[in-house]
């Protein structure tokens, strides 16, 4: 991949994935499953302990994304091939340890569903998120808000998240479109 392409992949994804300061809220989950099994119960953590990391800008956040991973934001949806995984988690590094730029997200997961029969492979998680973007010299400054949607694989045992819808419902600021 060309840097030139490298860069715009990076751009976008910094856009589209969300991720915090570490002195806001993290996940909460307001909101109750359809029906309680080992296997929500077990997603619901895999949701919230995905949503903390990214929250805290640790890179156990990867830990929970598949390797063939899509994000739907703005809309336009991009989707990271198993064979640009390390390319993305590269520059999804860099930009946890960016300090030009404070981003900050509260997710409120409001529903968890897995399925109860096995085999299970998948299942989802949903609320609302809540981004905010503000660079250091208080030139930029956006607040979007909207509903979000995760869908999950259980891959040997640890789930994954594949893809990632968010719907910015209001813009605040500069970028709105």
């Amino acid at each position: 991949m060309t840097n030139l392409k490298k860069l715009v992949l990076y751009s976008a994804f910094s856009m589209i994935l969300f991720s915090c300061s570490q002195n806001e809220n993290k996940a909460k989950i307001s909101g109750v499953t359809t029906s309680d099994n080992k296997y929500t119960t077990s997603l619901r953590d895999a949701a919230e302990k995905f949503s903390n990391a990214e929250h805290s800008h640790d890179t156990s956040f990867f830990n929970y994304v598949d390797s063939s991973f899509a994000v739907t934001a703005r809309g336009g949806t991009h989707v990271i091939p198993q064979s640009a995984f390390n390319d993305f988690r590269k520059g999804m590094t860099e930009q946890f340890n960016d300090t030009a730029m404070i981003i900050t997200t509260t997710y409120d997961i409001k529903e968890v569903e897995a399925g109860s029969s096995d085999p299970v492979w998948a299942g989802y998680d949903k609320g609302e998120v809540v981004q905010t973007t503000v660079s250091k010299d208080g030139k930029y400054n956006r607040k979007m808000t909207g509903p979000y949607y995760r869908a999950w694989k259980l891959d040997n045992g640890k789930w994954k998240c594949y893809d990632v819808v968010y719907m910015a419902f209001t813009c605040e600021g500069n970028d709105c479109k």
